[in-house]
C-alpha cells in the first residue's frame, strides 16, 4: 500500500502540516527538520497527489518556458531561417533546474509579428512561473509579462519591472572586435541582427567603442538571425566597396556562418583572405570549416541562473529585483588570423 502524508509525518515526527510545508519548498521549516521529513519521504518513496495539492495549495507545480520568436514557423533546418541553439541548449539546464526544485515543464512560443496572440501559459491558472527566453522583444509582451502577476524571469533581455539573467553582450562584441583588431585588421565589417532584438544596440556600441579612437575602416550591415540574411548584408559590403574588409565580426554564429558560405561561393577563403569571428559559441561554432573563433555566452549557466531566480521569487514574491549580467568569455579557434 502507498505511503500517505499522514505516515511520512508519523515516522518524522512532525505535524501533517510541517510535511506539506516542506514538500512546497516553504522556507520557515528549519534545516535540520527539512532534511529528516526529506530522508523518511525517500525511504517511504511517497509521492504526493498533484491535484489534490493543487486544489489546497493553488500551485500547478508547473514552469512555464516561453521562447520569443520574430519566425512564423520553426524552421531551424533551412539557410535563411533562425538556428535556435541558444534555447536548445540551455534547456537541459532549465529543466534540470525546474524538476531539482519538484515542478514540471512545458515549453511555448510567443511570435512577435502577432503581438496580440500573448502565449497561453501566460495564466497564472495554468503555471507557477515564467522564464522567457531571447532578447525579440515587444513593449506589449513585457508589460503583459510584468502585469500577469506570476513571478517571471528574462533570459536575454532586461526589464527594470522582471528579474532578468543576460550575458554582456555589448563586452562581448568589443572583445570580439579588439581581437581582431590586434591581429592586425584595419578594415572590419560588422554585421549586426535587427534593431528589434534589445542585444543589437548593445553590440554596435560594442564595436564602436572597440574601432572608435583608432584608425579602423568600418562597415556595418543590419540583418535578421539567419545565414542567409548575413550572405546578404555581407555582399551587399563585398560588392559595394572599392576597398574591401579584411575580417568580420558577426552578431551570432549563424550569421558568421553565412558569410563564410559567401566567401566560399566567391573563391575567398577563411582566414586566409577574411578573418572571421562569431557571438554565442554554439554547436555551428566547432562544426564550421574552419572551427570558428566567437564569444561565448554560456548559456548553461544562463539557464541555470534563470532558474535561481525565478525560485527565489515564487518563494519570496516581495525579494528585491535581480538584475544578473554574465561576463563573456573569447573563445579562440581557427577562423583569425594574424
Amino acid at each position: 500500500m502507498a505511503a500517505t502524508i499522514k505516515d511520512v509525518a508519523k515516522l518524522a515526527g512532525v505535524s501533517i502540516s510541517t510535511v506539506s510545508l516542506v514538500i512546497n519548498n516553504n522556507p520557515v521549516v528549519k534545516l535540520a527538520t527539512r532534511k529528516k521529513v526529506l530522508d523518511v519521504i525517500e525511504k517511504c518513496n511517497y509521492k504526493p497527489n498533484q491535484n489534490a495539492r493543487s486544489l489546497v495549495t493553488k500551485s500547478s507545480k508547473i514552469i512555464g518556458v516561453v521562447r520569443v520568436t520574430d519566425e512564423d514557423s520553426p524552421s531551424a533546418h533551412l539557410f535563411d531561417s533562425t538556428v535556435d541553439t541558444y534555447l536548445s541548449e540551455m534547456l537541459w539546464n532549465i529543466e534540470a533546474g525546474i524538476h531539482s526544485n519538484g515542478y514540471s515543464m512545458l515549453l511555448d512560443w510567443y511570435n512577435i509579428r502577432e503581438p496580440a496572440k500573448l502565449p497561453s501559459l501566460l495564466d497564472a491558472n495554468k503555471v507557477d512561473g515564467i522564464i522567457s527566453v531571447g532578447g525579440i522583444l515587444t513593449d506589449d509582451y513585457v508589460t503583459a509579462l510584468s502585469q500577469s502577476g506570476i513571478p517571471a524571469v528574462m533570459v536575454g533581455a532586461r526589464s527594470p519591472n522582471v528579474d532578468y539573467v543576460d550575458v554582456d553582450s555589448e563586452k562581448a562584441i568589443f572583445m570580439a572586435t579588439d581581437y581582431i583588431i590586434k591581429q592586425g585588421n584595419h578594415r572590419i565589417a560588422f554585421i549586426d541582427n535587427t534593431t528589434i532584438s534589445q542585444s543589437s544596440s548593445r553590440k554596435l556600441t560594442g564595436f564602436k567603442k572597440a574601432t572608435g579612437d583608432k584608425n579602423i575602416k568600418t562597415w556595418i550591415g543590419f540583418c535578421s538571425f539567419s545565414g542567409q540574411g548575413a550572405y546578404d548584408a555581407f555582399r551587399e559590403i563585398w560588392e559595394g566597396s572599392e576597398e574591401k574588409p579584411t575580417a568580420v565580426v558577426c552578431a551570432s554564429d549563424c550569421m558568421a556562418i553565412g558569410v563564410m558560405r559567401y566567401m566560399k561561393d566567391h573563391k575567398l577563403e577563411c582566414p586566409d583572405d577574411i578573418s572571421v569571428i562569431g557571438f554565442e559559441d554554439g554547436l555551428l561554432a566547432e562544426y564550421s570549416i574552419p572551427a570558428l573563433s566567437t564569444v561565448r555566452v554560456h548559456k548553461a549557466k544562463l539557464g541555470t541562473e534563470a532558474c535561481e531566480i525565478l525560485f527565489n521569487r515564487i518563494r519570496n514574491n516581495r525579494a528585491r529585483r535581480i538584475s544578473r549580467v554574465i561576463e563573456p568569455e573569447l573563445i579562440i579557434r581557427n577562423s583569425v588570423r594574424s
